[in-house]
């Protein structure tokens, strides 16, 4: 296990361990790793936020550790983290914001916590062999291009909370063979939401009672009442 706790001082702005990682001084702001070649790390229990752009192309890094402290993950996070397979997004964050994980092209599998409410633009774009994500029940709107190209994507569940899907959210997602939404009222969908996914294959799960209008506004053919 990687010693986080071992910090030294930079300058009256910022501390760096040992692993080319740099803080605030305050330790409550991940703002950067210096190193590219990070292969396993763990984020410091006083941290609350990972900063825009912290491991931005550390291609090497497998492994992350993420404590409970954590509240926000910035844009651009872990974009091109290809060697990330999983990652433990911890309740308590609130908010994961735009292209926070675009382009982990090794991400299989995601949870987004009960505290979320927005997933933002291209926030898991690219992720090709991304199979596995559970949105949690809270989220209102899922943003552009969110889930754009993720071709290993072959089913989701989109749950009561969202009302919106904005445009090209999961444009491209050629895998897709299943979605259950749950809310009683189709979630109002943007331009190309699901272009691309074949409409006459992938079934659309429903609630009882609502697949008329699914089917009036979002055009599936093969739609389903649970």
């Amino acid at each position: 296990m990687v010693n986080y706790f071992a910090l030294y001082f930079m300058n009256n702005d910022a501390w760096t361990d040992e692993y080319g990682v740099t803080y605030s001084a305050d330790k409550k702001r991940l703002i950067k790793c210096t190193n590219p070649k990070i292969k396993e790390y763990c984020i410091i229990p006083e941290c609350k936020i990972i900063c825009e752009d912290a491991f931005f192309n550390c291609e090497y890094l497998l492994q992350i550790y993420v404590p409970e402290s954590i509240t926000l993950i910035g844009d651009w996070a872990f974009a091109n983290c290809n060697g990330l397979t999983n990652i433990n997004i911890p309740e308590n964050v609130s908010s994961i914001e735009k292209g926070a994980f675009s382009n982990c092209t090794y991400l299989t599998g995601i949870i987004i916590g009960n505290r979320v409410t927005l997933i933002r633009e291209q926030t898991f774009a690219r992720c090709f062999r991304l199979k596995n994500v559970i949105i949690g029940n809270r989220v209102t709107s899922i943003g552009k291009r969110a889930f754009f190209y993720c071709i290993g994507l072959t089913n989701i569940t989109i749950p009561q909370s969202v009302i919106s899907i904005s445009e090209g959210a999961f444009w491209c997602c050629f895998g897709l063979t299943e979605i259950h939404c749950k809310n009683q009222k189709p979630p109002k969908i943007g331009v190309s939401c699901f272009e691309k996914v074949d409409k006459t294959i992938c079934k659309l799960y429903v609630p009882l009672g609502t697949k008329e209008a699914y089917q009036e506004a979002w055009g599936f053919e093969n739609i389903i009442e649970e």
